[in-house]
């Protein structure tokens, strides 16, 4: 029988029940916040209230939600700027609860240019992505970020991940990790500059962590 919430003393959590979902023999993260409450329970048993978050924080034991859109399309300097992944972040995220952000992109440019220099180099690529973030502080204002460029006259896709971390020692980054939280939302937007260069993205994903078990 697990304890009542009232037994973690200064943490905050929903009652802790087992895990109800078999974890593969290779795997570590939670299913669900109910893993992330079982394991913190687990921990009571042998340390202070106050070392757990950060326990469970170093181990990266967080609930994930996942988006994803295998779609592919391609766009010119003319059709570029729209989405082409938006995702709302997880009203289970409460403030401050987000620890990490990881955005996957596949993606290659035309595959030719008169710059044979910069071939198969970031160097005078013009297909790009950038993130829209809006907060989730009420703030109307979209905080944009690029995120990755298209290898210059990449004839093959290829893939970029991302991350954004609430402990990164950016100032800026860390800021925005730590303002996402319910209603905020993500979007991937391709781009592509002048005559000739197109953006093609297969697939993209956007993944949002977030601690289930925190100090009070």
């Amino acid at each position: 029988m697990l304890p009542e919430m009232s037994s973690f003393t200064g943490l905050w959590l929903n009652q802790p029940a087992p895990p109800t979902t078999p974890v593969p023999d290779n795997a570590y993260r939670p299913h669900d916040a109910h893993d992330v409450y079982y394991v913190a329970f687990l921990l009571r048993q042998v340390l202070v209230p106050d070392l757990i978050p950060p326990v469970l924080d170093l181990a990266e034991y967080w609930t994930k939600t996942s988006h994803h859109r295998r779609d592919p399309q391609s766009c010119v300097e003319d059709t570029a700027g729209r989405p082409f992944l938006s995702t709302a972040v997880s009203n289970a995220f409460g403030p401050r609860m987000v620890t990490k952000v990881e955005i996957s992109i596949t993606s290659r440019d035309q595959g030719w240019s008169s710059f044979s220099q910069s071939h198969g180099t970031y160097e005078g690529s013009w297909t790009w992505f950038e993130a829209e973030v809006r907060p989730s502080n009420g703030g109307q204002d979209c905080i944009r970020r690029e995120l990755c460029r298209n290898v210059h006259a990449g004839r093959q896709y290829k893939s970029h991940v991302i991350e954004w971390r609430y402990d990164a020692e950016d100032e800026e980054e860390r800021n925005l990790v730590r303002s996402l939280g319910g209603e905020s939302s993500i979007s991937v937007v391709p781009w592509a500059r002048f005559p000739g260069w197109k953006n093609n993205v297969s697939c993209a994903s956007i993944d949002v962590y977030g601690a289930a078990v925190r100090r009070l």
